[in-house]
């Protein structure tokens, strides 16, 4: 899927049933859950928006299948709040039921310039700076940015 807005649901989309689909542009706001995960599916997210959902943005309820979800924006500059990923992160949730890889944020946009939709931001240097793509800043945790 590319550039959907889903917002105001009680669930914004349910993967199962061993999907793979990728997501990419995707705006989940003010879901009571943005993505959720079942059954097998190894879904894949990516230069999204996923803020606003008063539960989770990612909820992953079987484990055992990773969700990818990189480079998305988490309504905050420090990413998502990720129990184990990321537990100083102020974004939305994200959870995984019992399995610290079951949902993967490890890289995730820390600015979205007003008016922006997320993009897939280019990689990091070297150097630990944060490359500029449409507004957004890509932050590779654990390295600061510039």
């Amino acid at each position: 899927f590319d550039a959907l807005t889903i917002s105001d649901s009680l669930l914004g989309i349910r993967a199962t049933d061993g999907g793979t689909a990728t997501f990419t542009g995707l705006s989940l706001l003010s879901n009571q859950v943005g993505l959720e995960v079942d059954r097998g599916a190894t879904p894949n997210i990516a230069g999204s928006d996923l803020h606003g959902n008063t539960l989770f943005a990612v909820h992953n309820l079987q484990p055992a299948s990773v969700v990818i979800a990189r480079g998305n924006w988490w309504g905050a500059a420090s990413g998502p709040n990720d129990p184990v990923g990321n537990p100083g992160g102020a974004g939305d949730k994200v959870l995984g039921r019992g399995d610290d890889a079951a949902v993967t944020t490890r890289s995730f946009l820390d600015s979205i310039s007003p008016g922006s939709s997320p993009s897939s931001p280019s990689s990091p240097s070297s150097a630990g700076s944060c490359p500029q793509s449409v507004g957004l800043r890509y932050s590779l945790c654990p390295l600061p940015c510039a």
